[in-house]
């Protein structure tokens, strides 16, 4: 798909798996050390990386400077009207057209991207808890739909409407799933329950951990080996339909937690 470069008559062009997630983008990434150029699409600028170019058999462009790219702004239009910042990452490989649309909120790899450049600033998420759209206007299509109403095909037909279709095709790729339902995973940036852990705390846990009694060296050494590994901040919680739940009183509106002893002790 294609987004403008603003103040330009160029067009980025841009390749996804998961078009949904075009509206959870936040930023555009390219590499330094990957010749780009522009060539004739329908009347239109494109830029893509040069190897793209030459494998879609396009004779005629001529080469982008990176350094010009990254001076300038995009907008996807189609969705919102923000202008937004293109950014340089060595995560960008020569994979599809080497322009990558970043969607912190639904990717590892896109999370640790945005962290690079917005250290504080909020990821938000473009779906809610039961997959659907959180934007008023598409707020009956779900990513976990089949055909009616499927996230997916709406946002290519939104796409399509407005000629920012460059090419689309049906493949089969590798894409996670639940090891219980065997069904996909859809990754969303949620807030969690961390533990602030010390040195001196993961040695206190090792001497009560060697004061217990184990049946066997298996579970002693897979609790010892988990101590040594752990970060010092030590994520608790879970978002799975089993398990104990986690008993926390937090404001509504500002999220904050209450840590108010007489109320703690009222819980116990």
């Amino acid at each position: 798909f294609t987004v403008d470069l603003i103040d330009t008559n160029f067009k980025l062009l841009i390749y996804t798996t998961q078009p949904w997630t075009i509206l959870g983008n936040e930023i555009i990434c390219i590499n330094k050390k990957i010749v780009y150029c522009s060539f004739k699409h329908n009347n239109n600028n494109i830029i893509s990386s040069k190897l793209f170019a030459e494998k879609n058999n396009i004779e005629e462009y001529f080469i982008i400077e990176t350094e010009w790219l990254l001076s300038r702004k995009y907008c996807i239009n189609t969705f919102t009207k923000i202008e937004k910042q293109i950014y340089e990452d060595d995560y960008v490989d020569e994979s599809g057209t080497s322009i990558l649309h970043c969607a912190p909120a639904h990717g590892k790899e896109d999370y640790l991207i945005f962290k690079k450049h917005f250290h504080d600033k909020e990821v938000v998420n473009c779906v809610d808890l039961n997959g659907y759209f959180i934007d008023s206007n598409l707020k009956e299509y779900s990513i976990t739909n089949d055909k009616k109403n499927n996230a997916n095909l709406v946002v290519i037909q939104i796409l399509h409407k407005n000629n920012q279709i460059y090419k689309k095709e049906i493949i089969t790729h590798r894409y996670p799933t639940s090891w219980r339902s065997k069904k996909p995973i859809y990754i969303m940036c949620l807030p969690q329950i961390v533990i602030n852990i010390s040195e001196n705390d993961i040695k206190k846990c090792k001497r009560r951990a060697e004061s217990i009694r184990w049946f066997g060296t298996e579970g002693y050494n897979t609790f010892s080996n988990m101590l040594q590994k752990r970060d010092k901040n030590w994520c608790i919680s879970r978002q799975r339909c089993w398990g104990s739940p986690i008993t926390l009183l937090y404001n509504k509106q500002t999220k904050q937690l209450i840590n108010n002893k007489e109320v703690n002790e009222r819980i116990k």
